[in-house]
Formats: C-alpha cells, sequence, structure tokens
C-alpha cells in the first residue's frame, strides 16, 4: 500500500502564488491539517519518503514519529520548480519534472509507504501508477490522504479523510 500525502497548507498557497522550490511557511489551518494528518499514522508500519523540502519534510517527520518506520529524504520528491520561482536559474519544463518522478518511481518500487510531498508530485505519482483517467479523480487536497492499493494486479485509488 502506498500512501501519497501533500503538505499542509502554507501562506504562499493562501495568496495563491507558486512556490516551487521556495519556502513558506504553514497557516493556522495548515498547523492543524498537520495534526491530523500525523494523528492518522500513529501506530501504522510504515517507512515514510519526503521531499527535502522544509514545508514537507516537517511532515514526514512528524509522521515518522508516529510510526514504527524510517524516513528516507529525497530530492526527486521535490515540486516542480517553476520558471517564476527561485532559483531563477534552474526552473525545469513539466517533461524534465515528469521524468524526475518516473525515475524516481522505478527506483522506489515499495509497498506500505508514505510519499510526503508536493501537489504536482502527488499528481505525477498517481499518473504514473495509475494512468491518465485516475486525473479526475485526484485534486490533491491538503486534508486528503490518497492511497493506492493493489488488487488483483490492479492498482486502485482510495481517499481518506482527515
Amino acid at each position: 500500500m502506498i500512501y501519497l500525502v501533500r503538505h499542509p497548507e502554507t501562506e504562499n498557497n493562501v495568496a495563491n502564488e507558486f512556490t516551487g522550490w521556495e519556502e513558506s511557511k504553514y497557516t493556522d489551518k495548515g498547523r492543524d491539517q498537520f495534526d491530523k494528518i500525523v494523528e492518522y499514522f500513529d501506530g501504522k508500519k510504515v517507512d515514510v519518503f519526503s521531499s527535502d523540502l522544509p514545508r514537507a519534510l516537517k511532515l514526514g517527520r512528524g509522521i515518522t514519529l508516529m510510526t514504527d518506520g524510517d524516513i528516507f529524504v529525497d530530492k526527486s520528491l521535490r515540486e516542480q520548480n517553476f520558471k517564476e520561482t527561485r532559483p531563477l536559474d534552474s526552473f525545469e519544463d513539466k517533461n524534465d519534472f515528469r521524468k524526475r518522478i518516473s525515475d524516481w518511481i522505478d527506483k522506489n518500487n515499495e509497498d506500505d509507504i508514505v510519499i510526503v510531498s508536493h501537489a504536482g508530485t502527488v499528481k505525477e505519482i498517481v499518473l504514473n501508477l495509475l494512468g491518465p483517467e485516475s486525473l479526475e479523480k485526484i485534486n490533491a487536497p491538503r486534508d486528503v490522504i490518497f492511497r493506492i492499493e493493489t488488487i488483483k494486479n490492479e492498482n486502485k485509488l482510495s481517499t481518506i479523510q482527515v
């Protein structure tokens, strides 16, 4: 089973600003989302794979404290670095971003994990594992945990409201 979690709401999210690799602090609502997500994983036996960007890594570490698992921090799970965000000299186009996520999935084919990341990354993982028709079911909200499980050799997507 794979759990996909988007980081909690940040100040830039509320301001409707691209964040990319830049940092943005949690809002009050984001801190509440953090608490609910962490509480969901209390006592579960899962490893956590997290983006290294602080808004996701903070949640990844919080989940790890509640589980009987380890945390693995990986730059490959970052959000796409948009042309409009810093660092301005290293932006990615959509194809580069998709390849980065696809390569990560190919190297990390494990079960019973939590992936803590960003909206674009969550969508790309779902697209890669479930195909384009699955994107109709996902808009990567922050108060939902997406669960991908394999049933009869087919990946199925479900949601958990926190």
